[in-house]
């Protein structure tokens, strides 16, 4: 396929990225890159791609796809980032070859509205806050879409919000709608859901199936807790809980806990109500301390997989705090069934890795843990902003080096993957413009996986690909 100026090509295995450089007849042939193809991106530069290049495209994508799973047993998702309706041709192509497929919309209503397929099952669907602002239909075309898809079984809804302006849009869907197929997974992020919305989604689909249910950032909602309560013990397939919580600080906790309707009392009453013992997976970005020892109690037998994350902020007077020995030693002993565990590890000014957290870990008292995800610091505070020099060229807190020395430490436990996640997998808005593009610049993740001769480093990502 030659290269087209308007039209670009990602592609996306564990070890690599690659953009629209590489042509579809080049990676074709190379079958140990297929072998691990995972995304591939379909971008157009121009808003209406030209028509014999756009359809150069379809071709070579229709038979790149015609393959089938055999020589493409990794791939998940294709993300359709052109404003031009999902061809119907390259669709039948992945309802005989690729049926559990992940479609990735973005901004793109005409695509939406030709996906009535049964390949449709995995849908992410991705609007940037002032297509919502400007374009009226855009909610509804949405809204149409997935109560027509009705076998969807995973949805994710994303407004990108992060960007220089902000705009005012509501995510409310039409309440004239019809019901929604029965999902078994449902992610929000940045999709505001009101208690007049909050009422319709309540009403509108048969939530007994839900096995995955995570509000991520932006998407939890008081209003939408209050409604979500008296359905949380009938939601017998639930698995799996995410939050990212309002930005609470120690005192917001005091005095929000004698309050039956606040945010927190809300948040924890949601754990608590869930049937006991049956989460396997807590996923909690925020201020999660003093909802854990609720969580362990009474899902602690339960769970294979636990993530708490606190955002590194730019205020040095309101640094987050890691866990204790004294916590994780709670951890080790309620959840003896811990297979993942993600967590908080501030690393020193000297690159070292704290010993009671790294220490307790190594001691292989995780004797069932397989998978650590550290969130470390990307070095983000009042006194590196103030940096003088013009290219802000400050060093990042965590470095590559640093990742490999903590999977040395860990050599001796059960482990068989490492991940170092420096910096936060989203901007957060409120910088300075100048630290926003050093922090994309300079966040990492790394993945260290154990082989028969020790640790290597088996992922990287950087920046925009994170």
């Amino acid at each position: 396929m030659s290269q087209h100026s308007n039209l670009e090509l990602v592609f996306r295995t564990p070890q690599e990225i690659q953009s629209s450089k590489t042509t579809l007849d080049q990676w074709k042939n190379d079958q140990a890159r297929i072998g691990a193809l995972q995304t591939l991106s379909v971008r157009s530069r121009n808003r209406k791609p030209d028509g014999l290049a756009y359809q150069d495209l379809i071709n070579s994508l229709i038979k790149f796809f015609e393959s089938g799973k055999s020589r493409l047993p990794s791939f998940q998702t294709l993300k359709w980032e052109v404003d031009k309706e999902f061809p119907p041709s390259l669709l039948r192509i992945f309802e005989t070859n690729h049926p559990s497929w992940t479609i990735h919309l973005h901004n793109t209503p005409d695509s939406i509205a030709v996906l009535s397929s049964p390949a449709v099952t995995s849908l992410t669907v991705e609007l940037r806050q002032e297509y919502i602002s400007e374009n009226k239909a855009a909610l509804s075309n949405v809204q149409s879409a997935i109560q027509s898809l009705k076998t969807l079984k995973r949805l994710h809804l994303y407004v990108n919000v992060h960007g220089c302006a902000h705009y005012s849009y509501s995510t409310d869907f039409p309440e004239n709608g019809g019901t929604f197929p029965p999902l078994e997974e449902l992610v929000l992020e940045w999709f505001k859901i009101t208690q007049k919305g909050g009422e319709y989604w309540l009403r509108a689909m048969d939530w007994s199936h839900l096995r995955v249910l995570d509000f991520r950032e932006g998407s939890i909602s008081t209003p939408f807790l209050l409604l979500l309560l008296p359905i949380a013990d009938k939601l017998p397939a639930l698995e799996s809980l995410g939050l990212n919580l309002p930005f609470w600080k120690e005192e917001d906790v005091r005095d929000q806990r004698n309050d039956p309707h606040s945010s927190f009392s809300l948040t924890r009453q949601l754990f608590l109500t869930a049937q006991p013992q049956s989460l396997r997976d807590v996923r909690i970005q925020g201020y999660y301390r003093s909802l854990l020892p609720d969580i362990l109690d009474r899902h602690g037998a339960s769970l294979k997989s636990l993530s708490l994350h606190e955002t590194e902020t730019s205020s040095q007077n309101n640094q987050r705090i890691p866990l204790s020995l004294e916590e994780l030693q709670e951890i080790w002993t309620k959840s003896t069934g811990l297979e993942g565990l993600a967590l908080d590890v501030n690393i020193s000014k000297g690159h070292k890795w704290p010993e009671n957290i790294v220490g307790t870990i190594a001691s292989s008292r995780f004797s069932s843990l397989g998978k650590l995800t550290v969130f470390s610091l990307i070095g983000i505070s009042g006194e590196m902003i103030q940096q003088p020099n013009g290219e802000r060229g400050f060093a990042p807190a965590t470095t590559e080096e640093d990742a490999r020395s903590l999977s040395s430490s860990l050599s001796a436990t059960p482990l068989k993957e490492i991940t170092v996640r420096i910096g936060e997998e989203r901007t957060i808005r409120g910088r300075p413009a100048y630290f926003v593009l050093w922090e994309n610049n300079n966040r990492k993740v790394l993945t260290m996986s154990r082989e028969k001769d020790g640790w290597v480093l088996s992922s990287i990502r950087t920046g925009h690909e994170i």
